[in-house]
């Protein structure tokens, strides 16, 4: 089935149109930009009813990611065309057809959901109004920082997020990272306008789990823990328990060429609270050496998962025990497994794997009966 478009119509008016605000005197704005908005509503509709059609998922994900990326091209192109009309009439001309398009691009994304692709770039313009939003955000950190909460974390954070979008106005920044950022500046602010006091242990948990893993948020971690040799020991231990519990998704990072913020900062942190008193392991030599496994992945994976369903481990916490079994087993093809992979199979429901696992449960079952319970 083939869906017609409206982009070339949109665009064939647009460049008729800023040809045309070359010649606009004062505020007025010109008739193109009426036509522009009676274009864009016959657009949506008839988006609404192709999309609702009796055509094939694969054709209307194609419709709309090809709208949403001729679109995000089209408002940059007009966006460029801004500086080269000064005037105050055209400059609301051009904000005003910028405006159109993103409240098209808003309606795929909203109506479209299935099909838009959340890791597409956005508009220079979106960037502009989201840049807005966040230093509103950013504004209520700052002059929340004297609210007991480390002051130095918060500047920190406000530094991270404001180079992340100056070096991503350059790059290109995503609908999915755009939301990332709103989201952790969201729960950083309801934290601090919680009824009691903030806190800073609870602000790096909400950090590390959110997996901020910049250079500066790394070394705050290590000079605040560094810092408190003379605290009680078992306060330090308990705080670091916190981060050791919390799974964090290496795809979640905040800087992707960055390690994820758990990979920089534990290991060390390990290193700085543990000891022969309170770590068995510390008391035998070799207990770091890794063994290797014959199992693959994902068999390794759901020998623990049922082990752990089944009772067999006091600790509840998965993401613990997912984080000891990578650290002291290897699989038969992978000299390091990784949380990613192992947490992906821990859950997965694959019955090719679950057939393996049944052929050694099985197998084990026969030698208990054998062994123990000869006939």
């Amino acid at each position: 089935m083939l869906l017609k478009s409206e982009l070339l119509d949109i665009e064939d008016l647009i460049l008729l149109a800023l040809q045309d605000a070359a010649g606009i005197a004062g505020p007025t704005l010109p008739p193109d930009l009426f036509r522009l908005r009676n274009l864009c509503e016959k657009a949506r509709n008839n988006w609404t009813t192709r999309i609702f059609s009796a055509a094939k998922d694969h054709v209307i994900s194609r419709y709309v990611l090809f709208h949403q990326a001729g679109i995000t091209q089209l408002s940059d192109r007009v966006d460029r065309a801004n500086p080269a009309l000064p005037a105050a009439g055209k400059s609301l001309f051009i904000q005003e057809m910028l405006a159109e398009l993103e409240q098209l691009i808003q309606f795929l994304r909203e109506r479209c959901y299935r099909f838009f692709d959340l890791d597409y770039r956005v508009s220079a313009y979106t960037v502009r109004q989201e840049k807005l939003v966040i230093a509103a955000y950013l504004d209520q950190i700052a002059a929340s920082a004297t609210r007991g909460a480390a002051p130095e974390l918060l500047s920190l954070l406000c530094a991270d997020v404001e180079d992340y979008l100056a070096d991503g106005q350059v790059s290109g920044l995503s609908y999915r990272r755009l939301a990332k950022i709103d989201g952790l500046l969201t729960l950083v602010l309801d934290e601090l306008n919680r009824g009691d006091a903030a806190t800073t242990e609870r602000l790096v948990l909400i950090l590390f789990k959110r997996n901020l893993n910049s250079h500066r948020f790394a070394n705050w971690l290590r000079r605040h823990y560094q810092n408190r040799a003379g605290e009680p020991e078992n306060r330090i231990a308990r705080e670091a328990d916190a981060l050791f519990d919390i799974y964090v998704n290496p795809d979640d990072r905040f800087i992707r060429e960055l390690p994820s913020i758990d990979e920089q900062i534990l290991p060390w942190l390990r290193l700085q609270v543990t000891d022969a008193a309170t770590d068995p392991l510390a008391a035998y030599p070799g207990t770091d050496e890794q063994m290797r496994l014959v199992l693959s992945v994902p068999q390794f994976a759901m020998f623990v998962r049922v082990f752990h369903k089944n009772g067999c481990f006091p600790e509840q916490n998965a993401a613990a025990i997912m984080r000891f079994f990578i650290r002291h087993f290897t699989s038969k093809k992978q000299g390091r497994i990784s949380i990613k992979s192992f947490n992906h199979a821990f859950y997965s429901k694959d019955q090719f794997t679950a057939a393996v696992v049944l052929d050694y449960l099985q197998r084990m079952v026969a030698y208990v009966h054998k062994v123990y319970f000869p006939k």
